[in-house]
């Protein structure tokens, strides 16, 4: 028998994004905006924040997001950036704990 057609795609199919934009502002009042793919985690971007902006202090601070407000302690470093609705961009930024 013939192959099935394809089925149509839904009408609000929700676009695949490949990059997600992260503005992070920084304890001096900087900012940077640095770009991670979506399925990289909370982690890397801890990781890679505390390299460029705490002289490499990974403890002591936090990303943390305003709206909704959302603290990214190490317990959550281990989700995607996409499970963590900052996918394709956000603010976030560097808090003191």
């Amino acid at each position: 028998p013939p192959a099935a057609p394809a089925a149509p795609k839904p009408a609000g199919a929700k676009k695949v994004h490949t990059s997600c934009v992260l503005m992070v502002k920084t304890l001096d009042g900087g900012s940077e905006k640095i770009s991670f793919k979506p399925d990289d985690t909370v982690g890397t971007v801890h990781n890679h924040v505390g390299m460029l902006h705490m002289r490499g202090e990974q403890d002591g601070w936090v990303l943390a997001s305003m709206f909704p407000r959302e603290l990214y302690t190490p317990d959550k470093h281990g989700i995607t950036l996409k499970e963590a609705g900052l996918v394709p961009k956000a603010q976030l930024v560097i808090t003191k704990t």
